[in-house]
């Protein structure tokens, strides 16, 4: 059994601490604070678009097109702050991880 504060990953379920009623969980969330440390796990994420490393084979939710959905979200969400010039690099940015999954998809059929 896990110490106090720690969690247990010893199964998939985890207790949910929240109500049934959204209502009652209503959380003022300050934009203002979140949309840098938002901002800043995205940059990292396009960083590292350019790495070899990058897992092209998992499907849609991971590597290059894991991160044009990410970026895709951010951008259409309407709760991150976004300068106009940020949602541009953030669109060409995704635009660029799907073509490179895309043709690394189309490099493993057979060419007829």
């Amino acid at each position: 059994m896990a110490g106090k504060g720690k969690t247990s990953l010893t199964s998939r379920y985890f207790v949910n601490p929240y109500g049934n009623n959204p209502d009652e969980q209503k959380t003022a969330v300050n934009a203002g604070k979140v949309t840098p440390v938002i901002l800043n796990l995205v940059r990292k994420a396009l960083a590292a678009i350019g790495s070899k490393d990058f897992d092209l084979d998992g499907g849609i939710y991971v590597g290059p097109s894991g991160v044009a959905y990410m970026l895709l979200h951010v951008i259409r969400s309407g709760k991150v702050i976004l300068s106009p010039l940020d949602t541009s690099v953030f669109f060409e940015s995704g635009l660029k991880a799907l073509e490179t999954h895309i043709q690394h998809y189309q490099n493993l059929v057979p060419k007829k």
